[in-house]
């Protein structure tokens, strides 16, 4: 009887080749409708994404550099609020737009996520409550892109938040504050924080409010502002003091508050006052209340004399490559 070699025959396996193996397991993500194709390792049809989590200051430049943004340093002591407002600002972009302002993106998700895990039903905590930011911490920035529907401009806000222990480190020695922290040159806008639980106690009140003045004027004493910078102050956790719900208290605590104002407008033309409660007691004021107007306070143009327009006109900087170093 005559062989069927072709049925006796052995199924030959297809070895894949080596190139195509670290294809298989490479972390890119191949994305080729992309119309922003980056050249990495030799291979084209690839894009690094962000890493997600918190940036550090050096993180910060190629989004400053390369887009419209606007950097905003809230500051204040321990508990004051300052990552509760960050990422209350963020879940409320997750309920619809919000300041007619509409979400456009971020490089920290994991960073927002991380800090707002505990403000969360699934956290199981009986209060809200954010992780408290180590002072040896370098990743502070956490990063919205936001779309505003008036003018159709994108914006990068990067928010970074600064201890108030951090800055009591350079009381009395300006020189270090301005090398150490030679960043919030550039700053757009800064959030002097008093929190409204110590405001509420007597005993505390005085205490707080001095604070907050000596922390502004290392700030500005150090030179540390251009004339375009914005200053917010803000009473946070307002809802403990509406609670106790006494205009004499309210007024003196305004009357003190003038005296942190009076102060900044030695230095800038721009301060303003705000009142926020970002997660408020059940019950008391709605999730996020102030924060509308304090996002609003930060979107809005510089109405005072930009630093770059005088160095234009005094100068006759008509290259645009010596009109972005004075910007820088």
């Amino acid at each position: 009887m005559e062989n069927n070699n072709a049925e006796n025959k052995m199924p030959t396996l297809e070895v894949e080749q080596s190139s195509d193996i670290d294809k298989l397991i490479n972390d890119d993500i191949e994305t080729l409708d992309s119309d922003e194709i980056i050249e990495e390792d030799g291979r084209s049809g690839f894009i690094k994404l962000p890493h997600g989590l918190a940036l550090t200051v050096e993180e910060t430049y190629p989004i400053t550099a390369s887009e419209v943004s606007k950097t905003i340093i809230l500051i204040g002591p321990f508990d004051s609020g300052k990552t509760t407002i960050e990422t209350t600002i963020y879940q409320l972009f997750q309920r619809k737009p919000f300041a007619g302002l509409y979400f456009a993106g971020s490089q920290s998700l994991f960073g927002y996520e991380e800090r707002s895990f505990y403000t969360r039903l699934e956290s199981k905590k009986e209060t809200a409550t954010t992780p408290r930011t180590s002072r040896s911490v370098t990743e502070i920035f956490l990063h919205l892109k936001l779309y505003d529907s008036k003018t159709k401009i994108k914006t990068n806000y990067l928010f970074g938040d600064i201890s108030g222990e951090e800055i009591y480190s350079h009381l009395g020695n300006v020189e270090t504050i301005s090398e150490k922290m030679a960043y919030l040159k550039s700053v757009d806008s800064y959030v002097f924080i008093l929190n409204g639980k110590q405001l509420a106690d007597k005993n505390k009140r005085n205490g707080e409010i001095d604070q907050a003045y000596n922390m502004a004027r290392t700030i500005f004493d150090a030179k540390l502002y251009s004339s375009s910078t914005k200053v917010q102050v803000l009473i946070s956790k307002y809802d403990i003091l509406k609670k106790n719900n006494d205009a004499n208290l309210e007024a003196a605590i305004d009357k003190r508050i003038q005296c942190i104002v009076d102060l900044l407008k030695k230095y800038v033309s721009e301060v303003t006052v705000h009142r926020v409660a970002a997660m408020p007691e059940p019950g008391v004021l709605e999730v996020g209340y102030g924060l509308e107007e304090l996002l609003s306070a930060w979107n809005k143009p510089h109405t005072g004399n930009q630093v770059v327009e005088s160095y234009i006109t005094d100068y006759k900087l008509n290259s645009e490559f010596n009109k972005l170093i004075y910007k820088m």
